[in-house]
């Protein structure tokens, strides 16, 4: 009997439970959809990580030898370490693509995953083995020849493998925005294959150990090399890695944050909507309890209103989440390389949908709570009419003063609060996702002016092969009026001989000071850089709380020698975090050596004159720089109608749920109203400009939220990236023209029903 009075319940308030149904889909579509995607990324990156030992620390030096080797495999924390040099060029062929060759002679750290092809063999002269993403992207097949330019040094071997690296999950060419597989290939290669890089000690000892933080080894690693290396870094300072976590662990609080919008939005709307139908069936519930039906069966009946549309919409969620998350990961796998990637079906899925369910029943027994403690025959007669106080606007001065219209609505505000806050609430969040999809497309807008303009403000970049001739490119940049940029990894801190913790791995930038290679402030705005000092950038700035004026201390990759630098300005580089300093300044320091990695200039360049020249690499004009910065960001669009299409769902949403509450509460007095000789016409015009005032203030608060929104989301994306959000009038604009116009025509569905509205039995149903 109570089933079908609650499916009879259901099916009278239908819109407002469609609407709850609707809210844990998408509750669950967004958890289970970037939940199984972060944690199947992340377990299996782990799993892959212990079957092919990844390393997990990484130590570098001018140069080591077996005997040091051997002090690190003696120390007690370490579980495996070898040798291994990293360096880099270019291909011959294949647009001079960027090259990262790896020498071993042992494979016992970080081995590369086979994809086709032989194993990889350390004692094989005559072989290298390739990423399988390069190979595909220019058709090379196994048994073919590739030939790289590395430091001068011409080597020419057959493809042996295809194979993926655990430590470029993530991986791009230095010239490039974002991930072209055509433009890098990184390579392992036999240390006996390559007899002209006999005078290169290894510059790397990578190692496995199980101590939970690798930097705090850096004492007794020290002690074992008697300090000669100049760093040691942890998997959080490995680009390819570092830049995979981040997006996996953004994408998982995604998860929980967009969930639990919906599941609050959905709070509400069971709590209003099943407040009504509670007090529209008091004398049912008094009937009930006298009858003898437990108060507990009661409310388990009530709760169970919420409980079919939530459940059922919980696992529609779940079922297209798993359905949206193909769609996702099939974007994500153009990007990231992980074999195995696959998404998780994860008991939090069901725990999710338990907590939405047991958060809505919540809501409808919280509703009937209170009526259930009332006396059957209390019960079974109407509800006392509620005490006619005056309401807090009715304390404003000008109250007398105002229209019908406005003195009738602020007290209906005052006396629906729940429906009001319900209302509030979605608006606060429907203008939010509004303006993050327009602070989108003009955030990707202005980063591409800031990125192509102030940053690279030139119209052709030369690059050059790792060790060019300091002459010879001075000579190329004389010729074309350009400017020389030298690109190198580094590792700061804030004070001298700081512990590994307290040291970052960032970029060194070394410019000329002409300024087509630009610096930007804080704002935006180009600055200049004086010699003497050098440019910090601001997220680094900000974390080791350091000012114009203060002293960094940095030392490059591979070098041993501290430097200390004063900090003249602090810039802002999206992409690119660091210092920058001025050639003169560089060339001054000891133990370093100046090497160009490109040139760029303004003037015109013929490729293929400038292409015959041994030491250069590649040459991209500004046209080609800009197709390239805008594949990489067409995940923006996605991303943009998203928050679109949750904008107008909100507002949708919430206010046809707010709306009908409304009309069915106000039945008798809209109906009073007609009596009283109101048009159809002004009734409506009641119930719109109420759902404006509460658009209105909506807006107002729902703006700052939308701001913090996509900060936070930027801000996510990993400490390598410092992204600024552009916003313009006009986004505004169009932000509250949808909110208003999605809040107006909700509104005018109301219309038809008040034509429609039966004065007479509406009078004599509430006598």
């Amino acid at each position: 009997m109570l089933v079908k009075k609650m499916l009879r319940d259901i099916i009278k308030n239908i819109g407002q439970f469609i609407s709850v149904l609707l809210l844990s889909v998408l509750a669950l579509v967004t958890f289970s959809a970037f939940k199984s995607e972060a944690s199947g990324g992340l377990r299996r990156m782990d799993k892959l990580g212990e079957e092919y030992n990844r390393a997990d620390g990484w130590i570098y030096g001018e140069g080591f030898t077996e005997d040091e080797l051997d002090a690190i495999k003696a120390l007690s924390a370490v579980k495996d370490a070898q040798l291994r040099t990293e360096l880099s060029g270019e291909t011959v062929e294949y647009d001079q693509a960027q090259v990262v060759l790896y020498l071993e002679d042992e494979n016992v750290v970080s081995k590369p995953y086979l994809v086709e092809g032989e194993d990889f063999n350390p004692k094989d002269k005559d072989s290298v083995w390739i990423n399988k993403q390069f190979a595909a992207a220019w058709d090379i097949e196994l048994g073919d020849s590739i030939e790289v330019n590395v430091m001068g040094l011409k080597i020419k071997k057959k493809v042996a493998g295809f194979i993926y690296s655990f430590e470029h999950i993530y991986i791009k060419a230095d010239k490039d925005m974002d991930t072209d597989y055509k433009n890098i290939v990184y390579m392992y290669m036999s240390y006996d294959a390559a007899p002209e890089f006999s005078f290169i000690k290894p510059t790397q000892i990578i190692f496995t150990t199980d101590a939970d933080n690798v930097k705090s080894l850096d004492s007794k690693i020290s002690e074992a090399l008697d300090g000669n290396y100049s760093v040691l870094i942890d998997d959080d300072s490995i680009f390819g890695i570092k830049s995979y976590v981040s997006e996996m662990k953004q994408h998982n609080a995604f998860s929980y944050v967009f969930a639990g919008i919906f599941v609050v939005v959905s709070i509400f709307i069971i709590m209003t909507t099943m407040r009504r139908i509670i007090e529209a069936q008091r004398t049912q519930i008094g009937t009930m309890s006298a009858l003898g039906v437990k108060p507990w069966k009661i409310a388990l009946h009530y709760s169970s209103y919420s409980f079919v549309p939530s459940i059922v919409g919980s696992f529609i969620g779940i079922y297209l989440g798993m359905f949206a998350i193909r769609k996702l990961m099939f974007v994500l796998k153009k990007f990231y390389t992980l074999p195995g990637w696959k998404p998780e079906f994860l008991p939090e899925f069901y725990i999710c949908a338990l907590v939405v369910v047991l958060a809505c029943m919540l809501s409808s027994y919280l509703s009937c709570k209170k009526l259930l403690r009332i006396e059957p025959a209390a019960a079974l007669r109407p509800a006392p009419p509620k005490s006619g106080k005056n309401t807090i606007f009715e304390k404003l001065p000008f109250w007398n003063k105002l229209s019908f219209t406005s003195t009738y609505n602020l007290r209906d505000i005052s006396r629906s609060k729940l429906r009001t806050a319900m209302c509030l609430i979605g608006l606060f969040f429907g203008t939010a996702f509004a303006l993050s999809a327009f602070f989108c497309g003009t955030t990707m807008t202005k980063m591409k002016e800031w990125s192509m303009e102030k940053v690279s403000d030139y119209n052709f970049q030369i690059a050059f092969q790792g060790n060019v001739d300091v002459k010879a490119a001075d000579e190329l940049s004389d010729k074309y009026d350009g400017e020389l940029i030298m690109m190198t990894q580094i590792e700061i801190a804030k004070k001298k001989e700081a512990p590994s913790d307290d040291r970052d791995a960032c970029s060194l930038v070394v410019t000329e000071g002409k300024n087509l290679y630009g610096l930007t402030d804080k704002d935006i705005n180009p600055i200049s850089l004086k010699p003497g000092s050098v440019a910090l950038t601001r997220k680094l700035a900000k974390k080791y709380d350091l000012s114009e004026g203060d002293t960094v201390y940095w030392h490059v990759y591979g070098e041993n020698t501290w430097y200390e630098s004063k900090v003249g300005i602090i810039n802002r580089n999206f992409n690119v975090q660091g210092i920058t300093m001025l050639r003169e300044d560089f060339e001054k320091l000891e133990n370093v050596s100046y090497h160009p990695n490109q040139l760029v200039t303004n003037m015109e360049v013929d490729k293929e004159e400038v292409l015959k020249n041994d030491f250069v690499t590649s040459a991209y004009s500004k046209e080609e720089m800009i197709e390239n910065f805008d594949s990489a960001w067409e995940a923006m669009d996605a991303l943009i109608a998203v928050f679109a299409l949750f904008a107008v769902m909100f507002i949708v949403i919430v206010l046809y749920n707010a709306g009908n509450l409304s009309f069915n509460e106000r039945k008798r007095e809209l109906a009073t109203l007609r009596v009283l000789g109101l048009s159809d016409k002004k009734i409506a015009n009641l119930m719109t400009v109420q759902n404006l005032w509460l658009t209105i203030f909506g807006v107002i608060v729902g703006t700052p939220i939308g701001k913090a929104m996509i900060t936070a989301m930027m801000d996510t994306n990993g400490e390598q990236y410092d992204y600024a959000i552009f916003t313009k009038p006009m986004d505004y604009i169009k932000s509250y023209l949808l909110v208003f116009i999605t809040s107006i025509v909700t509104s005018l569905l109301f219309t038809g029903r008040i034509k429609k509205l039966d004065m007479v039995s509406q009078l004599k149903a509430n006598e």
